[in-house]
């Protein structure tokens, strides 16, 4: 199967495949160094992009052609790079964490519903059914974990506002339209399933400190003013809150919260690099929850 184009990113959702290409016409343009200066006698060509689809009920074509294949959803303008929703949706949090699982002849999926934000949509499909056996919403939750077992999905959930309320456990069968609540994750003893966590790091209070000092006072948009940043918590899951005002939420403050160690204690590597990006990402496209989960004048994003 041939593709019009150059194959720049791949995509997916519940109807097609989605193929991310780069074509003619295209622009050159200077190069510029990653402070941002223009690089004297250098330049890059930048490509047109589009998204093309194949549905999956579609029969597989011998060429993916713009004239054929062309998709309704905005590709990038030229010079912007490429974003899917396995990796930079509008929910980028969840976007981390698998958002599918399988098991026993059923794929299970779920995802933010973009006309209503405070929707996650779970769906059920029998493996080579294209129309879904169940469809089940939840409301005001955020999904960070999912897993199938015993012919039943479990979902790790939190809810969207800041409540104070921990984690939670759910669970449903593609049998029941309902969702029941199993209890409160943080008092399931997992321990004897995990790979123990090695010891605290030698340096991780000068870490701590460093990364605090690179991003207080760190403009990371032009929309985004009164940065502050903290460290809340202790080593492995103590993460930074990183506090700021946006010119598009007046009278409003923003909290990102950023973690410094994965779930086994390794040190995510080059949280200065993808920090900033996650965080111009968001402010530039207003990704965030509605301002009505709000709670005394501070959204949690």
């Amino acid at each position: 199967m041939d593709v019009e184009g150059k194959l720049a990113t791949l995509d997916f959702d519940e109807d097609a495949l989605l193929l991310g290409v780069e074509d003619a016409p295209w622009v050159r343009v200077p190069r510029r160094s990653d402070r941002g200066k223009v690089v004297p006698d250098e330049y890059v060509v930048q490509y047109t992009k589009s998204w093309l689809q194949l549905p999956w009920t579609a029969a597989v074509p011998s060429l993916i052609s713009r004239a054929q294949h062309l998709s309704a959803r905005q590709a990038p303008a030229m010079g912007a790079g490429w974003h899917t929703s396995e990796y930079a949706d509008a929910h980028y949090n969840e976007a981390h964490h698998r958002k599918r699982a399988s098991g026993g002849g059923i794929r299970w999926y779920w995802g933010k519903d973009d006309a209503r934000p405070e929707i996650t949509v779970i769906r059920a499909f029998r493996d080579g059914d294209p129309e879904p056996l169940r469809v089940l919403e939840l409301r005001d939750v955020r999904v960070i974990h999912g897993a199938v077992a015993s012919g039943r999905l479990w979902l790790v959930v939190r809810p969207e506002t800041h409540t104070g309320e921990g984690r939670y456990v759910i669970t449903c069968t593609v049998d029941s339209g309902t969702v029941n609540r199993v209890g409160a994750a943080d008092g399931l003893d997992i321990s004897a399933h995990c790979r123990p966590v090695g010891p605290q790091p030698l340096d991780h209070d000068s870490y701590v400190q460093y990364c605090l000092r690179k991003l207080d006072g760190f403009r990371f948009s032009d929309h985004v003013s009164n940065v502050e940043a903290n460290y809340v918590g202790t080593w492995p899951d103590g993460r930074i809150h990183l506090r700021f005002t946006h010119t598009h939420y007046p009278g409003l403050t923003l909290v990102a919260r950023l973690n410094l160690y994965d779930e086994g204690g390794e040190r995510l590597k080059d949280i200065m690099k993808y920090a900033r990006v996650e965080l111009m990402e968001q402010a530039g496209t207003r990704a965030y929850p509605p301002v009505t989960h709000a709670v005394d004048g501070v959204l949690y994003v």
